[in-house]
């Protein structure tokens, strides 16, 4: 079985920017629950640690699933 790794890529183009890349072609693959989590991981990856705390103690992702 794929894990979902073969839902995401990148290139060299965008080596260093802040994008989480989803191939169009599996967007049927791909649930909810699995892109609130990896642009959230993503986004806390860039944020600051004060706010990535503050996010830890009281989490959006459920309000948004």
């Amino acid at each position: 079985s794929k894990t979902k790794g073969h839902l995401f890529f990148t290139t060299s183009h965008f080596d260093g920017y802040p994008a989480v890349l989803v191939r169009a072609s599996h967007l049927d693959e791909l649930d909810r629950v699995t892109l609130v989590e990896v642009i959230a991981d993503a986004w806390l990856s860039r944020s600051s640690k004060r706010v990535a705390d503050r996010l830890a103690e009281n989490p959006i992702w459920p309000r948004i699933i």
